[in-house]
């Protein structure tokens, strides 16, 4: 969802730039003042443009703006909006505008709980449809549907005709395909793995379809961009002359103590991107939303502005010992589960600046499954492995649900069913 957010967000700086000889040669009358006047309809005019004016769009959806102010792209995007208007004005004659040519269209794919649609509910300043989701796991669909409203298609996209794809005329694809076969700690079988199939069947496809979709966001994990998989789908995207930018990013580029690197794909068939670079950027684009006071809660521009990474105090529910506390009586870790793993366990504490990925086994297993609480610093070269509630005690407990979900920068309340496991709950939070 961050990387998503934070290169969406470059849309609108790169599609205003690329149109300010545009619209120059349209409204050369017409100045910032009078842009301002129009502001209160700039989410129609702005789209109309971007998709009729399609070698001007920019960005992984069309131009999407942050959620907080439009940053330096604002100058640019009032020229837009006049050159839009005016264009608009020329065309009443001709008809209303389709609504639809305002609006960008957004199919899921493999969407799990719906990390995308957060993602876009974050960053977009103008209309933006998410008119479908597939995936086939029960309970991120359960989870999708509490969180969305909407159910996602619950099918494996190995036998969805490739029609029924095409029945959503959808700007924009995103998806995160099953990891499993990339993952550095699999067995690696990459392509031969069953469960890259669907995503291989997707590729070979694009080459029959009659309307592809111009814009293409693909997530995974660390070890895609070595994969033979990757190398099909950029054989594939280059074919049909789509633009794309490679990055591996991670949580604590963003100020975020959460170690969670990840494979992200952009690609477009509009326009090459701007600030492209060679190979695989392992950095944030410079915008504004790539800044740490967008995903830093309660952040300070005085107190904050050299903080590289927020302590882990800012994303807990709970990060005192309060021994009475409901909440970490409910996520207590067990005395014999220390006992097992004492010299593996991850614990951390409200002022450090770091945690370990989060797995699907954690709650199940303490070993090598994710970072643990600890109401105070411990040094575990000195201490006895022995918890408690006392006072002066050491205690740990696992991290909530909501906690998982906010090292995640799940902005909203995550919600799951109520009967749902904590493993389940933890596994579909970290996705």
């Amino acid at each position: 969802a961050r990387a998503l957010a934070t290169v969406t967000s470059t849309a609108r700086v790169e599609f205003s730039h690329t149109a300010r000889a545009h619209v120059r040669s349209r409204v050369p009358a017409i100045g910032c003042g009078a842009v301002r006047g129009h502001r209160g309809g700039h989410r129609q005019w702005t789209l109309h443009l971007q998709r009729t004016a399609s070698a001007r769009v920019s960005g992984g959806y069309g131009g999407v703006a942050a959620r907080r102010g439009w940053g330096i792209g604002r100058v640019w995007l009032n020229w837009c909006v006049s050159a839009a208007r005016v264009r608009d004005e020329a065309r009443e004659g001709e008809g209303e505008v389709d609504a639809r040519a305002r609006t960008t269209r957004v199919l899921e794919l493999y969407c799990g709980v719906g990390a995308m649609h957060f993602a876009l509910r974050r960053v977009t300043a103008h209309k933006t449809d998410v008119v479908g989701a597939f995936d086939v796991n029960p309970n991120a669909c359960d989870a999708y549907e509490m969180n969305h409203g909407v159910r996602p298609v619950m099918k494996s996209l190995v036998s969805v005709p490739l029609a029924t794809l095409e029945k959503y005329d959808a700007d924009a694809w995103v998806m995160s395909p099953p990891c499993q076969p990339f993952t550095r700690q699999g067995l690696k079988l990459d392509v031969d793995d069953g469960r890259a199939e669907s995503f291989m069947r997707l590729v070979d496809c694009m080459g029959d379809m009659k309307a592809r979709p111009k814009y293409i966001f693909v997530e995974n994990v660390v070890g895609f961009e070595t994969s033979r998989m990757r190398d099909a789908l950029l054989e594939r995207l280059r074919e049909f002359d789509f633009h794309v930018q490679e990055f591996i990013l991670t949580p604590k580029d963003f100020g975020v103590p959460y170690s969670r690197p990840r494979y992200f794909l952009c690609a477009r068939s509009t326009a090459q991107f701007s600030d492209a670079v060679d190979g695989i950027r392992r950095s944030p684009p410079p915008r504004p939303l790539s800044h740490r006071r967008e995903w830093i809660p309660s952040y300070d521009a005085a107190n904050d502005a050299n903080l590289n990474v927020a302590p882990l105090a800012r994303f807990l529910d709970s990060c005192e010992g309060d021994f009475d506390d409901k909440l970490w009586r409910d996520h207590a870790v067990k005395q014999m589960d220390v006992d097992r793993a004492i010299g593996t366990i991850d614990i951390v504490s409200a002022f450090d600046m770091t945690s370990n990925c989060f797995t699907k086994s954690y709650f199940k297993y303490i070993k090598g499954t994710g970072s643990v609480v600890s109401n105070k610093q411990v040094d575990k070269t000195t201490w006895d492995g022995v918890i408690g509630e006392d006072q002066g005690a050491v205690r740990l407990r696992y991290f909530t649900v909501n906690e998982v979900a906010s090292a995640a920068l799940v902005s909203e309340r995550f919600q799951v069913a109520g009967d749902a496991k904590q493993t389940t709950a933890v596994h579909l939070a970290r996705e």
